[in-house]
């Protein structure tokens, strides 16, 4: 079967997968282990030789699932309001009960297992190796995603008073400092932005670290933060591993 953009559809493990392309028996057995693992909220340690497709079958086999998540969650909440509505009696408890799932069918989270879409994170060694990956998703079908990249002051400052320092240290002291006084404006531009709420609708779903650099020139934005601030509705969030492993950066 293909989808209406000629792509083949895949059914693995009940998932409806798109590919770009027929894959091969190896790349459908990865998908099938991440699906696997997905599903089972499990960990996996999986490998495959060089040159297998690793990344597009990884990035289509986890947002396939994401994608079949996030229409669950919307049959959940039909499920919860519908059986609300069927009430013949709605007394004070019913009444709250019937605001929390109106919230709920316009959006809202109930913070519960139930109601709950996880975000994919995508680690990598290097920042090369992410913008690959970024460029594998724009040739899937799942192209619309809105997704997000992580990285350095050194890698995404374009203030010139910072860039100019060679400490790393010194960098992230000197930011944060001019931030904080409100003498950096290209961060206060990015307030500018969050006030409107159109940094995704301006940037776009799908970016990188090029992408935001480029941005920040031409807007005089900040491109650190506009990072940050595009990964507040990422479903995908692309990072180094560092970001992962060092409480630190988790916590920034």
């Amino acid at each position: 079967e293909r989808t209406k953009f000629g792509m083949p559809l895949l059914d693995i493990n009940g998932i409806q997968v798109n590919f770009p392309f027929t894959p091969y028996a190896c790349q459908v057995d990865y998908m099938s282990k991440v699906l696997t693992c997905l599903q089972k909220n499990q960990n996996g340690v999986l490998e495959s030789p060089t040159g297998t497709g690793k990344t597009l079958s990884l990035l289509c086999a986890s947002l396939a699932w994401q994608e079949s998540r996030k229409a669950q969650v919307e049959l959940n909440k039909q499920d919860g309001l519908a059986t609300i509505l069927s009430s013949s009696a709605i007394d004070t408890a019913n009444f709250d009960r019937l605001k929390a799932s109106l919230q709920v069918a316009s959006g809202a989270s109930w913070g519960s297992d139930e109601f709950f879409v996880p975000r994919i994170i995508y680690a990598s060694r290097t920042h090369s190796q992410l913008s690959q990956a970024v460029q594998e998703l724009k040739r899937t079908a799942y192209n619309s995603v809105k997704s997000s990249v992580i990285g350095s002051r050194e890698q995404l400052c374009i203030h010139q008073q910072v860039q100019k320092l060679t400490n790393n240290a010194a960098k992230v002291h000197l930011c944060r400092a001019k931030v904080s006084a409100r003498q950096c404006h290209f961060y206060n531009n990015i307030e500018d932005f969050k006030k409107k709420g159109d940094a995704r609708k301006t940037m776009g779903n799908i970016v990188d670290i090029e992408d935001i650099v480029k941005f920040g020139h031409k807007t005089k934005t900040c491109p650190y933060y506009m990072a940050r601030e595009l990964k507040t509705d990422a479903e995908i969030v692309f990072m180094p591993y560092n970001y992962l492993l060092d409480s630190k950066s988790r916590k920034a």
